[in-house]
């Protein structure tokens, strides 16, 4: 689980060096591969070239399986991150909703100047 005091966009960036690293990495190795695979004036036979490509293959395979797992993880805490705001924003609404009574109730039992009475008993007679 990644820790929930990093920033959406700080993990975009964590995990956008890392494809860079990897994509880095992969380039070194092709290269090496590129070096021990013989040249194409050195026959090679369909076996080793299956091999080859198989060896590719499950390389590419480990890399998107990463991919998704590291995708998963920043779905998951995404998910978190939205459940979390859905909490603070419905107490915050609760704590608004409180202070919007809590405001009526000191102003309803304030004292009011003999205008404001003489308003409100009209006000009443006129209902």
């Amino acid at each position: 689980m990644l820790p929930s005091f990093l920033l959406v966009g700080e993990i975009v960036n964590t995990c956008e060096i890392n494809d860079r690293h990897n994509l880095d990495q992969l380039k070194i190795q092709m290269e090496i591969e590129r070096k021990t695979i013989p040249s194409a004036e050195t026959v090679i036979s369909p076996i080793e070239l299956e091999m080859i490509r198989d060896e590719q293959n499950k390389e590419i395979l480990e890399q998107r399986r990463l991919m998704k797992q590291r995708n998963g993880g920043l779905q998951c805490y995404l998910a978190s991150q939205t459940e979390e705001r859905q909490y603070l924003e419905s107490k915050l609404n609760e704590a608004q909703e409180k202070q919007k009574i809590e405001k009526h109730l000191i102003m309803k039992n304030l004292p009011r100047s003999d205008s404001q009475t003489e308003t409100m008993k009209k006000n009443r007679a006129a209902k």
